[in-house]
């Protein structure tokens, strides 16, 4: 049983187990898995993992000016940090971790007042009676996916540091999106606001983030181990498990994803004009109507673990549509051609060179040297030399298999997106 724990903490943790109106056995009898540790530098509360186990951080004399309800409702957020797998998703996609920090929490706090009763919790406040925790912006219309939210954060920082002084108005205020009121709003800070202080408090509202100790195979294993005992003691409910599926995704769907990256990445930058076929209703001239045609840099990489990897060809399927046009080109250890393709009919009828070491650097550089003015894909197993790309003009885009590439240096354009191999799924 929890020993030295805030009366609070404990109050919380023994109400989910035994309350039946509140009816949620399976936080409480996770809560039992956690070293609970008084911690005054803290300042709020936080959670990690190390070798000794699961632990939460809390400061009394914050937890003190709380009301039982907002204890509630920090609890279940420390247990969804610990349950959720952003941690590793965060790394392998090399995100920012201030910027992952808040769209985690606005994940986690959307989920606990969507799924949780309201009469069990209420949004903790701060000293001046305003909202602490973060909500998905009202604004957001994706899926409640992190990566996606992150995405969408880091569009909107872009469009910030290009208009730093534009008045936007309050700082605070219904600036978050209601789970329980479809079209309604929450009071939660701005998002300028959110994003002008973002180098100031690392993304930190209503708790502290601090790393685990462990590694993330570690963590997850030590997660998954818990879960698996209360399931095999029949304490994860249809509920829970909707709960779980949120925070914690199945396989994502990469290839949608990938698409929306090409799409809003690469796509729509440098464009040729071309001629097609003459508009019937409205000729303009004898050769046709002219329009613009895309030409980005597509850069596969053919070293012996890229074999089978269906996903790469469903991409370079999708980057093959009638207006885009490819500087493609292969390599292993070195470029071992290039071509440019206009249509599937010849992407089909390349033949595949490679199938050697992976050193990816004579690729960037041919591409410096001759089509810097493009875009990029680079289609990679991540096995390969350590990337400088800081004299590419474009931006790149590199889709990689279970680990990122490793950068030496990069032009400050650059996005990963790292899929899990097939022996995964």
């Amino acid at each position: 049983m929890i020993k030295n724990i805030h009366e609070k903490l404990l109050e919380s943790v023994q109400s989910m187990l035994i309350d039946t109106r509140v009816n949620l056995p399976f936080y409480g009898n996770f809560n039992l898995f956690i070293n609970f540790k008084e911690d005054e530098n803290i300042g709020t509360c936080a959670v990690n993992m190390t070798s000794k186990g699961m632990n939460f951080f809390y400061s009394s004399s914050f937890l003190n000016r709380l009301t039982q309800r907002e204890i509630n409702f920090i609890t279940l957020h420390e247990d969804f940090h610990l349950l959720l797998n952003h941690p590793r998703r965060t790394i392998t996609g090399q995100y920012d971790p201030k910027l992952s920090n808040i769209a985690q929490d606005m994940i986690i706090n959307h989920i606990i007042v969507e799924d949780i009763l309201p009469d069990f919790i209420d949004v903790p406040k701060d000293e001046e009676g305003k909202n602490m925790a973060l909500f998905v912006p009202k604004e957001y219309e994706g899926n409640l996916i992190f990566e996606e939210l992150y995405e969408w954060l880091r569009d909107k920082q872009e469009e910030r540091q290009k208009n730093p002084n534009k008045n936007s108005g309050d700082s605070y205020g219904p600036y978050g999106k209601n789970p329980k009121s479809p079209g309604g709003t929450i009071d939660t800070h701005s998002l300028d606001s959110i994003l002008d202080n973002l180098d100031k408090n690392s993304g930190q509202y209503l708790d502290v983030h601090i790393t685990d100790e462990i590694s993330e195979e570690q963590r997850e294993s030590m997660v998954k181990d818990a879960i698996e005992r209360l399931q095999s003691r029949g304490l994860t409910s249809s509920n829970v498990e909707k709960t779980l599926n949120k925070l914690r995704k199945k396989r994502k769907d990469y290839l949608s994803y990938i698409k929306r990256a090409i799409s809003t990445l690469i796509f729509g930058t440098i464009k040729n004009k071309t001629i097609v076929r003459p508009n019937r209703r409205g000729i303009q001239g004898v050769k046709g109507v002219r329009k613009m045609k895309n030409r980005i840099n597509v850069g596969l990489d053919t070293s012996g673990s890229m074999g089978g990897q269906g996903t790469f060809e469903r991409v370079l399927s999708y980057v093959n549509r009638n207006d885009i046009e490819m500087n493609f080109m292969e390599s292993d250890t070195e470029v071992k051609w290039v071509q440019n393709i206009k249509s599937a009919k010849k992407l089909q009828s390349i033949p595949i060179k490679g199938l050697g070491g992976t050193c990816l650097q004579p690729m960037i550089d041919h591409i410096v040297k001759h089509h810097n003015d493009c875009n990029s894909v680079i289609l990679t197993d991540g096995e390969t030399d350590r990337l400088d790309l800081s004299r590419v003009n474009g931006k790149v885009l590199i889709i990689s298999v279970d680990k990122p590439c490793p950068i030496a240096k990069t032009n400050g354009r650059l996005k990963q997106i790292t899929i899990e191999g097939r022996e995964k799924d």
